[in-house]
């Protein structure tokens, strides 16, 4: 039995000790097989008086239409935001929007509704699941709950790094524990979007528990965790390097057609150079030829006139 947390309850420790847990039993009055979603607290048969858990609102007090209980639902915003139902009292001594601490007397303890004896039935559940069906809220074990005061300080939260294994919280309140195991001792809380590095893990068959440091694991039941995903570099660097190399293929090969374009344009530059100087030589030749037979034709045809 978590002894602070029961002390929070009655202010006392005498007599006091958990009848039922929260865990799957044999019904008392029904005799069927059932989960027990919340804590039966005992004190030896006498009826004793229940006190609120810390600063907090009655959010309702009175009789529970189907069992015929008295019972009383408070809201501790300081607690995580929870309400603790308390169920099958004798009595109680506060209203609906009442105020209250930890000092608040509740009323005493009892055994209204289905019920075998004098004891506490205590529900734990977040603040959001108050207005669903009875059966659809997700309790919690109080017995395993750990006030503020009593955190141990986690790990540190990691800045993202892609290089290294991480994993991220996407649920509120997730428990981190000494050992990879439900009966290994509750050190703190993780929120929402914390981020740790993901030094080591372990399956049991139930969950998948992750090592955060040293002695402190957090359990994944495939929906409390995501799983980063880690970049290899290595591979990346690989990769990129293929690629490069791929690019530099294919440039030697667009190098290689360009040489050989290159080449044969030379070749067609000489040819036309060949071509230019032989038809400049075949002008001049023919100029050459125009002028000497040209003007030997002249003065044979000047001579002719002269003789006749």
């Amino acid at each position: 039995m978590n002894k602070y947390n029961a002390e929070r309850l009655f202010h006392t420790l005498d007599d006091i000790f958990i009848s039922s847990p929260y865990s799957n039993r044999i019904s008392p009055i029904t005799g069927e097989r059932e989960f027990h979603e919340g804590v039966d607290y005992s004190a030896n048969g006498k009826s004793i008086p229940i006190y609120a858990l810390d600063d907090g609102e009655v959010l309702y007090e009175g009789y529970d239409n189907s069992t015929g209980a008295i019972i009383c639902y408070i809201r501790f915003p300081k607690l995580d935001d929870h309400v603790g139902l308390y169920y099958h009292l004798a009595n109680t001594v506060i209203n609906k929007g009442d105020k209250v601490t930890k000092d608040t007397k509740i009323g005493m303890m009892g055994s209204t509704g289905y019920s075998t004896g004098n004891h506490l039935h205590f529900d734990w559940f977040k603040c959001s699941d108050y207005n669903k069906d009875f059966y659809d809220r997700e309790y919690e074990d109080f017995n395993e709950y750990i006030f503020p005061e009593n955190r141990i300080k986690v790990t540190p939260v990691a800045e993202r790094n892609e290089n290294t294994p991480q994993i991220r919280v996407i649920v509120d309140n997730l428990r981190v524990r000494t050992g990879h195991s439900t009966n290994s001792s509750v050190l703190g809380f993780t929120q929402n979007k914390d981020i740790y590095n993901d030094l080591e893990t372990y399956n049991d068959g139930t969950y998948i528990w992750h090592r955060i440091d040293k002695e402190q694991w957090i359990a994944d039941n495939g929906e409390w965790l995501e799983i980063l995903p880690v970049t290899d570099y290595k591979k990346l660097y690989e990769s990129k390097l293929s690629m490069i190399e791929s690019l530099n293929k294919q440039i030697s090969t667009q190098n290689d057609t360009i040489n050989n374009l290159n080449e044969k344009l030379s070749k067609i530059n000489e040819l036309s150079r060949w071509v230019e100087f032989c038809a400049l030589l075949i002008f001049c030749t023919f100029c050459w030829l125009y002028i000497v037979f040209g003007y030997n034709t002249y003065n044979i045809n000047t001579n002719f006139i002269h003789i006749m």
